[in-house]
């Protein structure tokens, strides 16, 4: 199972009868939605919203935030009056990178949702749920050692990377902020996910 069928069956619990089904694509603080059902509408959903592609459309949508991050530093590198980047301009390349980003996934989520508004209109809504932190717990626990090994080493290393950066950047006299931010986030993620691969190995040991 690829990782994008592993995240899709977290949306399905079993239960008495059939499943529960968490709507995906939701935001905010809102209540999520839950609904039952059969075996086949599972099928179908699954279907869905994995789509015809499901690898070209992740590499799509990769290649999309990639894409927005360049037009994003272009723009704000173009137009900035400053010869070397600084920390307006970087924190501007973030911002505009952020907007394009939430942008281009709101109409990705208005498109997946309107595939999925026929099927959710005849399904049973409910109040049994799928909580976020179940959700992530069973992501962990169907991760294999081979994956998590995966995740560390390659946040660890765009971690290292990012640091490195941003270290030289400060040391030229320009902007790093950026860079060290982002190193330091994907050197956290690495260490959770190391935590729970040491939880494994020793569990297994």
């Amino acid at each position: 199972m690829d990782l994008s069928a592993q995240q899709t069956a977290l949306l399905f619990k079993p239960v008495a009868g059939g499943y529960v089904f968490r709507m995906p694509y939701q935001m905010g603080l809102a209540k999520a939605r839950h609904y039952l059902v059969s075996e086949g509408q599972k099928a179908e959903l699954t279907a869905t919203i994995l789509g015809k592609r499901a690898g070209l459309t992740r590499l799509g949508l990769v290649l999309a935030a990639v894409g927005a991050v360049l037009i994003a530093a272009l723009l704000v590198f173009s137009l900035s009056p400053h010869r070397n980047p600084g920390t307006s301009d970087t924190i501007a390349m973030f911002v505009l990178a952020t907007v394009l980003i939430a942008a281009g996934f709101a109409a990705w989520r208005w498109w997946k949702l309107r595939q999925l508004e026929p099927m959710l209109a005849q399904l049973a809504p409910t109040d049994l749920q799928i909580t976020r932190s179940e959700m992530r717990g069973r992501m962990l626990s169907g991760m294999s050692v081979k994956q998590l090994w995966l995740v560390v080493t390659l946040s660890v290393l765009a971690g290292a990377a990012n640091l490195a950066s941003g270290a030289y950047a400060l040391s030229l006299g320009q902007s790093g902020v950026a860079s060290i931010i982002s190193g330091v986030i994907f050197v956290a993620v690495g260490f959770y996910y190391a935590l729970h691969l040491v939880s494994r190995m020793k569990a297994a040991a």
